[in-house]
């Protein structure tokens, strides 16, 4: 269902208190990557959200009136593992539901959980409902890869904000995020290299920089 839809069933139906907040970090992650700032702001002023967020950070995204550098610093929460756009894992890409006519051999791989999720979507889900589901999801199916999107983002954020006290920090994170990691696709280990390169040129006395020895490609 729809974002907004789905909101509102976590915020009013009896739920437990834990799956509240795992339903209120996925969808600031969904909003933010989706650029949909209206929607992030309403979600950041939920209870739930505020538990997984450390108090700086609300306080801080809650003072941002300008809404490119809100969604900037919304992205940089997702470091965080606990709010993904996915309930209950890790995420790389997202895999959108399946939702397609029936073929004449059934639905493909019934034991594919995206197409069993598609069929119960297109079963359930009114046409005007179903149709906000799809143009939300489109846009959240066209982004990189999360190594990819979340080091751009901070090679971003330091290029606007280069004299925040984060950067050192916010850069050495970026170069090691393909350490070990084979989310990203090839383009994350220039990503790494870029982050590696301005830590070292413009933050070389700060104690990230002298750490930080060297780049990766994914997966090394």
């Amino acid at each position: 269902m729809p974002d907004s839809a789905l909101l509102a069933t976590a915020t009013q139906a009896p739920w437990p208190a834990t799956l509240r907040r795992q339903v209120a970090g996925m969808l600031w992650a969904r909003a933010v990557l989706r650029g949909d700032t209206r929607s992030a702001r309403d979600i950041l002023a939920l209870p739930e959200l505020q538990e997984a967020l450390s108090a700086e950070d609300s306080a801080r995204l809650a003072s941002i009136g300008d809404a490119a550098v809100f969604l900037m610093e919304g992205r940089l929460t997702l470091w965080n593992r606990a709010l993904t756009p996915v309930v209950g894992r890790d995420w790389c890409r997202l895999r959108a539901p399946v939702v397609a006519e029936r073929q004449e051999d059934g639905w493909g791989d019934r034991d594919d959980p995206a197409y069993r999720f598609g069929e119960a979507a297109l079963r359930l889900l009114p046409v005007d409902v179903l149709e906000r589901w799809r143009a939300e999801r489109e846009v959240l199916d066209a982004l990189p890869p999360r190594t990819n999107l979340l080091m751009q983002n901070t090679l971003d954020f330091v290029a606007r904000f280069p004299s925040d006290p984060r950067a050192p920090r916010l850069l050495r994170q970026a170069v090691h995020a393909t350490r070990l990691d084979h989310c990203g696709d090839p383009a994350a280990g220039a990503v790494s290299k870029k982050a590696f390169s301005l830590l070292k040129r413009h933050y070389g006395e700060a104690e990230e920089a002298r750490r930080t020895r060297h780049w990766f490609k994914p997966g090394y």
